[in-house]
Order: C-alpha cells, then structure tokens, then sequence
C-alpha cells in the first residue's frame, strides 16, 4: 500500500469557505480518479502543526496508482483552482 501524505499551510486571510471548498474538491477526487483507494481530510484542530491547517492522506494499491494520480487532469485541476490560498505544501509518499 502507498501513502501520499500532504499538508496545506494557507496563506494568512484565507477564509472558512475557501478552507471547506478545498476540502470538498479534495473529498471529489476519488470519484474522479480511481487509483485512489481512500482518501482521507481535515483541518488541524490541534495547533501543533507548526501553521498547516489542512491535512490529506491518499492511499494507493500500488507506485503506479500514485503516479497516475500525480499529471492526473482532476488533480492538475484542483491545485489550479486551489494553489492561490496556498502558503506552502509539504508531501511524504511511503509503503507500508
């Protein structure tokens, strides 16, 4: 199994509606593209995130499901759309 891990640290003003419609893009992605085996989402609620506030974890059969998912239309789409509310991105992929 492959996990593709993501924080989102926003850039200072952004919003509770453009927080909750990322976390909706992010939640549609699985009936778009469908390597994705589980996709999970939030908001940190526990202020130990060093100024992440949202967090994805992405689950894949296999290598070659992350990678379709990475040049995938339906996630070029979503940090097209979403990346403007975006101080910075952190992404760890392991197997477990």
């Amino acid at each position: 199994m492959i996990w593709h891990t993501v924080w989102f640290k926003l850039k200072e003003g952004v919003g509770a509606a453009d927080k909750e419609a990322m976390l909706a893009a992010l939640r549609a992605l699985p009936e778009q593209i469908s390597e994705i085996k589980v996709l999970s989402c939030g908001l940190d609620y526990s202020g130990r995130s060093a100024g992440y506030e949202v967090g994805l974890v992405v689950t894949f059969e296999n290598r070659e499901g992350l990678e379709i998912y990475g040049p995938h239309p339906a996630h070029k789409a979503f940090g097209d759309q979403f990346r403007p509310l975006w101080e910075d991105v952190k992404a760890l992929d392991f197997e477990a």
